[in-house]
């Protein structure tokens, strides 16, 4: 059994594909830093295999049909299915849409605290709703056509 204080809301479903069998399968002993320890590192790796999935095989086609056509060999084709699904939902895009915004005004925040000057350059980035809806929809932008 996963860590009790683990947010289990906050796991992709397939850090469970990998983490449970790996907790199940070692005879670890029932100490929540050791099972917390084996979780953290599964969860970077997994992180690093997905990254190179979406980088290397994802965006390398320009449709779903293409992706599952080719499936990269080490990954299972009823796994690289979801993943084409998960990364094509409107969920996916705005999550990963809110979390650059986060990303790019953190950074401009932090260059401002480094250079403590007014920056005419440097400016926040807010959410646009008719976007994120068009998004959402798969219109344009969204759907690669201009």
């Amino acid at each position: 059994m996963l860590h009790s204080s683990m947010h289990h809301s906050r796991i992709d479903p397939m850090h469970l594909y990998f983490t449970v069998p790996c907790i199940t399968e070692f005879n670890l002993p029932n100490e929540s830093h050791v099972r917390g320890d084996l979780i953290s590192s599964l969860r970077r790796h997994y992180n690093i295999w997905h990254f190179h999935l979406h980088a290397n095989y994802y965006l390398k086609w320009n449709t779903d049909a293409q992706r599952r056509a080719n499936c990269p060999k080490e990954t299972d084709p009823s796994h690289w299915n979801w993943i084409i699904s998960y990364w094509g939902s409107a969920r996916f895009k705005r999550t990963r849409l809110m979390r650059q915004i986060e990303q790019h005004n953190e950074k401009r925040a932090t260059f401002a605290d480094k250079k403590r000057e007014n920056d005419d350059y440097s400016y926040d980035i807010s959410l646009d709703e008719d976007f994120v809806t068009a998004l959402e929809y798969g219109m344009p932008p969204a759907s690669g056509k201009v």
